[in-house]
C-alpha cells in the first residue's frame, strides 16, 4: 500500500509539491520499512518501486539516505536469497543506486552484478526495460569487473532479441552503457545491431521523433566508442534528426549539447555532422547572448570547442569557439587557477583555439591558459598528471600565438618538463608524440626548446638500438611537422 501511493503521487506531483512529498516518504520508508527488507524479501518489488522515487533529483538527501540505507540491506544477502528477490526489482535496485555513488550502493550494485553473472540466472524473465535498467546501474561502475561481465552477459541477450519491441528509452540506455565497456566482444556487436535499428527507425517518414533530447545525445554518445561503420551511419542520422529539429536545440542540456558535437566530430566529412555540429555553435552564441553559458561545467566547455575545431571554416563553430573563449575569460578572472579544469579539458581546450589563430578573444583565452599551466608547473610533482597527448597538443597550440606572454611562458614550461623527465616517462611517449612534440619546440628560439628536442632525439636514437630500426613516424613528410631528421 505505501509503496503504491509513494508511486502514484510522485507521478501526480509537480515542483515543491513532489519534492516534499518524496522527502517525507523517504523518511518514513527509512524509519518503517528498509530494517525489516530481509524478511520480507517476497515484496521486494514494492521496496524496489519506493526506491526508485525516492532516489531521485527530488527526493533530495532524505531519498539518498533511504537509499544507501536499503542498499546496505542487499549487499548483505548470500547468492541464494539474492535469487528470492525478483529480476526486475533487481534491475530497478540497480537503476536507483546507479544515482549514488557511495560505498554503499556501489557494494549492492556489485552484489546484483555477480548475481548476473551466475550461469543460473533467469535472463529470460527480463523485459527490455530491465536489461536497460541494469545496464544502467552497472555503467555507473565502469572499472568494476563484475560490472562489465554482467553487462557483457546482457548484452549476449540484446544481441538475440527482437530489437524491433525496444523502446526508445531503453535503446538509448543501452547503447550508452554498452559504451563503458567498448572493447567487450558482445556489448560491441549489440552495439552495431542497436546502431542499425536506429537507421531502420531513422529511415521512417516521422523519423526520430519519439527519441527525446537526452536520448539522441545518449546514443551519440554511446555510438561514438566504435568507429565501425554501423555505429557512424547511425550518428550520420541522428545528425540528420537534429538539423531537422534545430527548433528544439534550447531544450537541450549543456551535457546533452556536448555530447552530441563530441559524437559528430568524430565522423567530420559528413555533411549531415557538419551541419548539426554547426547548429549546435549557433545554439551555444544564442545562450552566450542570454548569459546562459555560466552553467556549462569545464568537460562540456572544452569538448565543444575541441568538436567545433573540426570545422575551421564553419561561421556558427567559429562564433560558438569564440564565445565560449570570452567565458572562459570571465571564468579565469573569477578564479585564476581554473581549478575546475582538469589537463585534458586544458588540452582540448587550447587545441581547439589554435585552429582559429586570428581571433582575438580565443588568443587571449588560451593566454590564460598558458599562465594556469605555468603556475601547476611549479608544483612539487610538476605537470606529471599531464599525459604525453596534451603536452603534445599544448605546446603545438600555443605556438600559434607567439605574442601572447603567457602561451610562451607556458610551452617553455612544458620545454623544462620535458628536460627533466625520467628515462620511464619519455619511454612511454609514442614515435608520433614525440614528433609533434619537437615540430612545437622546433618553432621557438630558447634554450630550453633547444635541450628539450636534443632530449627527445636522443630517446628516439636510444630505441633505434634497442629495437635495430628507427620508429615508425606515422606519415610525417620532409618538411612537414613530425619530420625532424
Amino acid at each position: 500500500m505505501f509503496s503504491r501511493a509513494v508511486v502514484r503521487y510522485s507521478k501526480q506531483l509537480r515542483g515543491q509539491d513532489l519534492s516534499e512529498f518524496l522527502q517525507t516518504a523517504a523518511g518514513r520508508f527509512d524509519a518503517r520499512f528498509v530494517a525489516q527488507f530481509e524478511d520480507d524479501l517476497r515484496s521486494s518489488w514494492g521496496y524496489a518501486t519506493t526506491c526508485n522515487a525516492v532516489s531521485r533529483e527530488a527526493g533530495g538527501e532524505a531519498g539518498i539516505e533511504a537509499c544507501r540505507a536499503l542498499a546496505v540491506r542487499v549487499s548483505r544477502l548470500d547468492n541464494t536469497r539474492m535469487k528470492e528477490i525478483s529480476p526486475s526489482a533487481l534491475s530497478l535496485f540497480a537503476s536507483s543506486f546507479g544515482r549514488d555513488p557511495s560505498a554503499e550502493c556501489q557494494a549492492a550494485i556489485i552484489s546484483i552484478a555477480e548475481l548476473c553473472c551466475d550461469e543460473s540466472f533467469a535472463f529470460d524473465e527480463l523485459q527490455n526495460q530491465s536489461q536497460a535498467l541494469l545496464v544502467n546501474g552497472f555503467s555507473k561502475w565502469p572499472d568494476e569487473e563484475s560490472c562489465g561481465e554482467a553487462t557483457e552477459a546482457i548484452a549476449r541477450e540484446v544481441c538475440g532479441a527482437r530489437l524491433s519491441e525496444y523502446i526508445p528509452q531503453n535503446l538509448a540506455n543501452l547503447v550508452n552503457g554498452f559504451s563503458k565497456w567498448p572493447e567487450q566482444a558482445h556489448c560491441s556487436q549489440a552495439a552495431g545491431l542497436l546502431a542499425g535499428e536506429i537507421c531502420r527507425r531513422a529511415a521512417r517518414r516521422d523519423g526520430l521523433f519519439d527519441f527525446n533530447q537526452q536520448g539522441l545525445a545518449n546514443l551519440v554518445n554511446g555510438f561514438g566508442k566504435w568507429p565501425e561503420d554501423r555505429c557512424g551511419k547511425a550518428i550520420v542520422a541522428i545528425a540528420k534528426e537534429i538539423v531537422a529539429r534545430a527548433d528544439q536545440l534550447p531544450d537541450f542540456t549543456s551535457q546533452g549539447l556536448a555530447n552530441l558535437v563530441n559524437g559528430f566530430s568524430k565522423w567530420p566529412e559528413e555533411e549531415e555532422s557538419r551541419r548539426a555540429t554547426a547548429a549546435i555553435g549557433n545554439e551555444v552564441s544564442r545562450r552566450a547572448q542570454n548569459n546562459e553559458l555560466r552553467g556549462f561545467v569545464s568537460q562540456d566547455l572544452a569538448n565543444l570547442v575541441n568538436g567545433f575545431s573540426k570545422w575551421s571554416n564553419e561561421a556558427g563553430c567559429r562564433k560558438g569557439t569564440v564565445d565560449i573563449a570570452a567565458e572562459l575569460c570571465r571564468y579565469a578572472v573569477l578564479d585564476a587557477s581554473l581549478s575546475d579544469f582538469h589537463p585534458q579539458h586544458l588540452a582540448n581546450l587550447v587545441n581547439g583555439f589554435s585552429k582559429w589563430p586570428d581571433e582575438a578573444i580565443p588568443a587571449r583565452a588560451a593566454g590564460f591558459v598558458g599562465s594556469v599551466l605555468c603556475r601547476r608547473a611549479t608544483r612539487a610533482d610538476g605537470l606529471s598528471d599531464f599525459t604525453a597527448q596534451h603536452l603534445a597538443n599544448l605546446v603545438n597550440g600555443f605556438t600559434k600565438w607567439p605574442e601572447q606572454t603567457g602561451c610562451t611562458e607556458a610551452a617553455l614550461a612544458i620545454a623544462d618538463e620535458v628536460v627533466h623527465a625520467e628515462a620511464s616517462r619519455l619511454s612511454s611517449f609514442s614515435p608520433q608524440l614525440l614528433a609533434n612534440l619537437v615540430s612545437g619546440f622546433s618553432s621557438r628560439p630558447e634554450e630550453s626548446c633547444r635541450r628539450a628536442t636534443v632530449k627527445m632525439a636522443g630517446e628516439v636514437l636510444s630505441r633505434a638500438d634497442r629495437e635495430g630500426q628507427f620508429p615508425a613516424f606515422g606519415s610525417a613528410r620532409p618538411g612537414k611537422p613530425g619530420e625532424w631528421f
